[in-house]
C-alpha cells in the first residue's frame, strides 16, 4: 500500500481501521511477546496510529507515532526494517526523537493482509542490556516478530471476513425483500438456507422456525416438477398444512467448487389466484379512455400522466363530478404497477378497516421520520377518494404511507373537492400532510371551463343510452348550443344525468333531440342558469369568498385578501356586508 500524505493519511484516521477493530486481540499480543522477549513491543495501523503497545510504547496508545519515520517507510515499501544504531542511520538524520533514541535499536515489520500492509510491528531496546539482547539474537528477533505479525494478520483477516458476510448478509437481505414475491435459498437436499420477508409471510413461518421443523420433520419440501429448471412448482408441508409454490427456479455455486445452490423465486399459486379473480373493468380507465381536447384538460392530463412514472403522492383536486377517480385508475394504468392492485378507500369507515388490518397496533405506526414496510400495500396503488374526510388519526396514518411510498414502491393518489389549507387553518387537518399533498397537486378543471369538451360527453352518454333503450337519437345545433351556454356545475357526472333523463323521457319514433321536445324540467334548468351567467354581483362574491378560503378570514388575512383583490380593507369589509358573506363560508 503507498501512503499519501499527511492530509491523506488523517483523512483516513478518521475511520476505524482494521487493526483498531482487533486492538483487545493485539495488546494481547504484544504484552505476550514482551514476556517472551525482553523488549518493549508495539503496533501501529496504516495511519500511523498506535494499536497497543508495551514499555515506554505503553504511554502513547491511540495517538498517533512522535515521527513514524521507520513505520511510514515500512507501510511504503512493505520491507522490514532494522536500526541498529540511530546515530548514523540516514533514515534518522534530522529527526526529532533521535536523542530519545540514541544508543537504542529497533525492528520493524510489516503486518500484511492479501498483499496489501495494514500496519506494522515493531521490537525496540529500552536499555544497553535489550540493545545486546536484540543484537545478539537478531536472527531469532526477526523470525519471531514476522511471526507475530501474521498472527495478527490472520485475526485481522477472521474479522475482515466476518465483517464481509454480515455485509453479504445485509445485502442480500435488503436486495430479497425488495421483491414483492418470495425468495427460497435451497441446497441440494432442498433445504432452506435462506428465506425473505415476502417467503416469512407467504409460509408463515421464520427460517430459524423451518430449520427446526425439519430437524422434528414437520416439514417437507417436494419438487414437483423435473427437468425444466426456468418454471418449478415445489409444494412445502408445514405441519398439516400444504403450500403449492410456483415460480422459477436457477442454479448457482454454492462455498464450495461442487455446491449447487438453487434461488427460487415465487409467488403464492392462492394469492396470485384470488387477484386474478378480481375484477378488471377498471383496467380500460387508461388516458386514452378520458375525454378532451381543451387546453387545461390537455395540462391536467399531462401533469397525472408524468406523475405515473415516479412513487411521488398526488392530489387531485377539483368539483364534485369532474372525474378525479378516472383520472386516478389512469395514472395506475400507465404506471409499472398497472399489474398490481388498485385499492380504493372511499370513506374514513373504510380507510379505518384498511389500516387496522394493516396497522393492528396504531400507536406504534406514528413518529417523525419514520419509515414503515407493509406487504398489504407493497407494489399498489393506494387511492383515498375524500381527504378532507379522514379522521386525524388516519390523516397520521397516511402521512407515514406517503413517507414510505419509495420504500413500498406504493404510489398514493388522493383526491378532494374541499379547501384543504381552508381545513388546515381550521384545525381539521394536518399542517404536514397539506404541505405534503399541496407540492403534488393537480387541478381537474370544471366542464364549464373546458369549452367545447362537454359536446364530447353529451355524445358519448348518447351513444350509451341510445344503446340501453334501442333508440337512435342526435342533438341538434340548437340543443348543443343551449348545452355550451350551460355552466354544469354538477360536471360530468350532470352531462350524464340530463343525457339518460333526456334518452328516456323522449318518443320512441324521435330522431332529433331540439329544445322544443325536451322534458320541461330539463328545459327549465337550461335557460334559468343562463339567465345568471355574466352577473358581475354573483362572480365578484365568489371571487371574494374564494379568496378568503385561500388567505383565512381573520382581521390580519383579509388585509391580505384585499390587497390581492386590489381593493382597500374597508372597501372589503363593506363588500362583506353587502354580500352578506358570513366566518367560515366555503366556496361553491
Amino acid at each position: 500500500m503507498m501512503l499519501g500524505n499527511g492530509a491523506d493519511r488523517k483523512k483516513e484516521g478518521n475511520m476505524e481501521t482494521l487493526l483498531m477493530s482487533i486492538q483487545k486481540d493485539i495488546t494481547q499480543y504484544v504484552g505476550m511477546m514482551s514476556m517472551i522477549f525482553p523488549a518493549d513491543v508495539d503496533v501501529a495501523d496504516q495511519n500511523l496510529i498506535r494499536v497497543a503497545g508495551t514499555g515506554r510504547f505503553a504511554r502513547r496508545i491511540g495517538n498517533s507515532l512522535h515521527s513514524g519515520r521507520v513505520s511510514a517507510r515500512v507501510l511504503e515499501t512493505g520491507r522490514p526494517i532494522f536500526i541498529k544504531d540511530p546515530g548514523i542511520e540516514p533514515l534518522c538524520q534530522n529527526c526529532l526523537n533521535l536523542s530519545v533514541c540514541k544508543d537504542q535499536c529497533e525492528l520493524r515489520v510489516p503486518i500484511k493482509l492479501d498483499m496489501e500492509v495494514i500496519g506494522t510491528l515493531g521490537i525496540a531496546s529500552s536499555s544497553p542490556a535489550q540493545h545486546m539482547e536484540i543484537i545478539s539474537r537478531y536472527e531469532q528477533v526477526f523470525v519471531f516478530a514476522n511471526h507475530m505479525a501474521s498472527l495478527i494478520a490472520l485475526k485481522a483477516r477472521e474479522v475482515q471476513d466476518q465483517k464481509i458476510q454480515s455485509y453479504d448478509r445485509r445485502v442480500q437481505d435488503q436486495l430479497g425483500n425488495l421483491l414483492m414475491d418470495g425468495v427460497l435459498l435451497l441446497d441440494e437436499n432442498n433445504q432452506i438456507l435462506y428465506m425473505n420477508q415476502r417467503s416469512e409471510k407467504i409460509l408463515g413461518n421464520t427460517l430459524a422456525q423451518l430449520q427446526y421443523l425439519r430437524k422434528i420433520r414437520q416439514l417437507s419440501v417436494q419438487e414437483k416438477t423435473g427437468g425444466d429448471e426456468s418454471a418449478a412448482v415445489f409444494e412445502i408441508k408445514i405441519r398439516d398444512k400444504r403450500h403449492d409454490l410456483s415460480g422459477k427456479c436457477c442454479q448457482i455455486k454454492g462455498v464450495e467448487d461442487d455446491e449447487i445452490v438453487r434461488v427460487f423465486v415465487f409467488s403464492d399459486i392462492r394469492s396470485r389466484d384470488e387477484a386474478a379473480q378480481q375484477p378488471q373493468a377498471q383496467d380500460k380507465y387508461t388516458f386514452d379512455y378520458l375525454l378532451g381536447a381543451s387546453a387545461p384538460w390537455a395540462q391536467a392530463v399531462e401533469a397525472c400522466r408524468e406523475s405515473s412514472y415516479n412513487t411521488n403522492c398526488i392530489l387531485l383536486s377539483g368539483e364534485p363530478g369532474t372525474g378525479k377517480e378516472l383520472y386516478a385508475h389512469a395514472i395506475h394504468n400507465e404506471s409499472v404497477r398497472r399489474n398490481n392492485r388498485f385499492l380504493r378507500l372511499g370513506r374514513d369507515a373504510d380507510v379505518d378497516e384498511m389500516f387496522q388490518k394493516m396497522f393492528p397496533d396504531t400507536e406504534n405506526v406514528s413518529g417523525d421520520g419514520l419509515i414503515i414496510r407493509n406487504e398489504m400495500i407493497d407494489g399498489c396503488t393506494f387511492f383515498v377518494d375524500g381527504v378532507e374526510t379522514l379522521s386525524p388519526r388516519n390523516q397520521d396514518i397516511l402521512l407515514l404511507i406517503i413517507r414510505s411510498s419509495q420504500l413500498n414502491n406504493t404510489k398514493v393518489i388522493c383526491s378532494t373537492s374541499a379547501n384543504l389549507r381552508r381545513m388546515a387553518q381550521m384545525g381539521d387537518f394536518r399542517y404536514d400532510l397539506l404541505y405534503i399533498l399541496e407540492m403534488y397537486t393537480v387541478e381537474i378543471p370544471p366542464l364549464r371551463a373546458r369549452g367545447q369538451d362537454v359536446l364530447l360527453f353529451v355524445e358519448r352518454h348518447l351513444e350509451r343510452y341510445n344503446k340501453l333503450t334501442g333508440k337512435n337519437l342526435a342533438i341538434s345545433k340548437q340543443l348543443k348550443e343551449m348545452f355550451l351556454n350551460y355552466s354544469w356545475k354538477g360536471n360530468i357526472r350532470e352531462v350524464e344525468n340530463v343525457i339518460s333523463y333526456i334518452v328516456e323521457n323522449s318518443d320512441d319514433d324521435a330522431e332529433v333531440l331540439t329544445p322544443e321536445n325536451l322534458p320541461q324540467l330539463i328545459l327549465e334548468r337550461l335557460r334559468d342558469d343562463k339567465k345568471n351567467a355574466y352577473n358581475l354581483e354573483n362572480a365578484e362574491k365568489e371571487l371574494i369568498i374564494k379568496a378568503l378560503n385561500d388567505f383565512g378570514n381573520n382581521a390580519r388575512s383579509k388585509s391580505l385578501v384585499a390587497k390581492e383583490l386590489g381593493i382597500s380593507s374597508a372597501t372589503l369589509y363593506r363588500k362583506l356586508k353587502q354580500y352578506r358573506i358570513q366566518q367560515n363560508m366555503l366556496f361553491e
